[in-house]
């Protein structure tokens, strides 16, 4: 249908980042739209959130039913990656499908191909139509991505989409003396679309006598370089104990882990499993597999941003008896790959994942012991504390972002600077974020001087010469921390080194290269200088405020970011009023009514 209307219009192009909502479920439907490039997430309400209806492919079209029978957007519509689109105005779309006989029987065709998905939606119990899709194999859910149809390659445009195999390599493991567990632990891996899985002769130990910091060190050199070698982005390597009959699994990204990254591995957390786990757990080995992986680049990304949201939501199925069966330590160890399961899929599912993640990573906490397994423990620890930042973020829970700020400190108590500088460091700053939200709640003084310490902290290890854009996002904070305390203290010393902090990191987020994190810093500057102008009554400050939000949202609008850039009208308004108020009032002197009479 999209080749059928690619005539419509030859200007109309636009794009759309990562996440970029293109319309909203009731907006009102003044358009249609036909991918040329990228992948499009269609998503309605449900009653415990969004329910993903399909992820649409380059070629297809969508938004155009409103228009036929004048109804408002029945789905949200997000970019999944970067995306291209044409845009074809309502008028346009309706004249073509009166003058073009071809145009519009494709428009019907695929209009009764997606009530048939609709259907499919019904009695599935609301799966995802044709791209993406759960299926059953052998007993158990796996993630499955269907090949498209034959209407659909009818439809298609000729561009193909990017999408990468992810490689995964399964090391011998030490202690299967006969290789009868890593076979059975391949099966586990088998019939993940978009994933392929091969087992290695190469077996990972680390020497007993090295401690598990060293361990660790050692296995992800040897585990890096089979990576390498072998073109692969996922090693999963461990042990069989034949003593407890129990397989130890650890995963290793051949792309090293940022440290603010939510669902964080390290090489350290461990999936432990009895040697008869039923076959309805395989999803857990696979679906902890498919969540550890850090794409090398966009086409595996977007594997990725298709497989996630199906691992999450067979992990969500899979029945609570399958886990209650295990050992107190096993089902410790699973919650805490579940719950980085769900973490992973949070950029496309949202604050349902979030949820499911905190609820596993309790109930990991449950089952493990700080002095037994101290590094599980403090992985568990910090990650349920993104979980839990990122939700009261996005829902305002002051509970969610206390219990933040109690999993960052808990899990500060076991990685050290020395040991983790920049895990360390990344915590110190998250610490810092959760306390200065908690502060805009509650006024307390106390909390943000407790923030601006944390970022001092993290000073230590990100510099502007080694870790350049780290410091200014700390110096960034450092100047919204200022801010507040000079606001509550009316302490125009402080708003001065808030301003300062927010310059400085405008020095590094520079507008050509980081142009919404320069707009971010730039907003966060006018609002310092607004607050020193207010208290000082400086209208110079004022000024210069007022042109920071205008900076700001100059960049917001060309990037298509409409929230901010209501916020940053909002804000160059209350500069201007100021400015005003502070003008002159009255009639002005003229320059010679303050000259006396000639002396005689």
């Amino acid at each position: 249908m999209a080749e059928a209307l690619r005539g419509v219009t030859k200007r109309g192009e636009r794009k759309f980042a990562d996440g970029e909502v293109i319309f909203r479920e009731e907006d009102l439907c003044d358009a249609a739209y036909a991918l040329i490039d990228g992948n499009v997430e269609l998503t309605k309400k449900g009653p415990t959130g969004p329910v993903i209806l399909a992820i649409l492919r380059p070629g297809e079209m969508f938004g155009e039913m409103g228009i036929i029978d004048g109804s408002a957007r029945s789905a949200t519509a997000r970019a999944i990656g970067d995306v291209i689109l044409r845009t074809i105005p309502a008028p346009e779309f309706l004249r073509t499908l009166h003058e073009e006989p071809d145009a519009a029987l494709s428009v019907v065709g695929y209009l009764i191909e997606r009530l048939r998905g609709a259907n499919d939606l019904l009695v599935h119990g609301g799966q995802p139509r044709d791209s993406e899709r759960l299926e059953t194999h052998g007993g158990r859910a796996v993630a499955q991505l269907r090949p498209p149809g034959l209407f659909e390659r009818l439809l298609t445009l000729s561009r193909e989409p990017r999408r990468q195999t992810i490689q995964i390599r399964i090391a011998a493991l030490f202690g299967d003396t006969d290789g009868s567990r890593g076979k059975r632990l391949l099966a586990a891996f088998s019939g993940i679309s978009g994933v392929k899985v091969r087992a290695l002769r190469e077996v990972i130990s680390p020497e007993a006598s090295a401690d598990i910091l060293q361990q660790s060190a050692q296995t992800m050199i040897v585990g890096r370089r089979l990576l390498s070698e072998q073109n692969a982005d996922l090693l999963v390597w461990g042990e069989f104990d034949e003593s407890s009959a129990v397989y130890s699994l650890r995963f290793l990204s051949r792309q090293p882990e940022d440290e603010d990254r939510i669902a964080w591995f390290g090489n350290m957390l461990r999936l432990k499993l009895p040697d008869d786990f039923s076959t309805i757990l395989d999803i857990v080995p696979a679906a902890t597999a498919v969540a550890s992986v850090l794409p090398l680049n966009e086409g595996k990304a977007m594997t990725l941003r298709l497989a996630q949201p199906s691992a999450l939501e067979v992990v969500m199925a899979l029945p609570a008896e399958a886990i209650s069966d295990l050992t107190r330590a096993e089902r410790a160890s699973v919650h805490a790959c579940l719950g980085n399961v769900a973490a992973a899929a949070v950029p496309r599912t949202g604050s349902e994942a979030l949820r499911v993640a905190v609820d596993h990573y309790k109930a990991a906490l449950d089952g493990l012991n700080r002095k037994d397994s101290p590094f599980d423990w403090a992985i568990v620890q910090r990650n349920r504390a993104m979980a839990l930042h990122q939700l009261g973020e996005r829902e305002s829970q002051t509970d969610a972002l206390d219990g933040a700020v109690d999993g960052y400190r808990a899990a500060l108590q076991i990685f050290s600077r020395e040991a983790f500088p920049r895990l360390w460091a990344g915590m110190q700053n998250r610490l810092g974020m959760a306390l200065n939200r908690l502060d805009q709640k509650s006024g307390d003084v106390e909390l943000v001087k407790h923030a601006l310490s944390a970022f001092q902290a993290a000073l230590h290890v990100y510099t502007r010469a080694e870790t350049p854009l780290r410091w200014a996002e700390v110096m960034n904070n450092i100047g919204q921390s200022l801010q507040m305390l000079g606001g509550e203290a009316r302490s125009a010393e402080a708003l001065e080194r808030a301003v300062e902090s927010c310059r400085a990191a405008i020095e590094v987020r520079t507008r050509e290269q980081i142009p919404l994190l320069w707009a971010a810093s730039q907003n966060s500057l006018g609002s310092g200088l607004f607050l020193l102008g207010k208290l000082t009554r400086d209208v110079g400050h004022l000024e210069a405020s007022a042109a920071a939000f205008r900076a700001a949202g100059e960049v917001y609008a060309a990037h298509g970011a409409g929230r901010m850039v209501s916020v940053t009208a909002r804000n160059l308004a209350h500069a201007e009023r100021l400015i005003d108020s502070f003008a002159p009032r009255g009639v002005p002197k003229l320059w010679w009514e303050d000259v006396g009479p000639p002396a005689a």
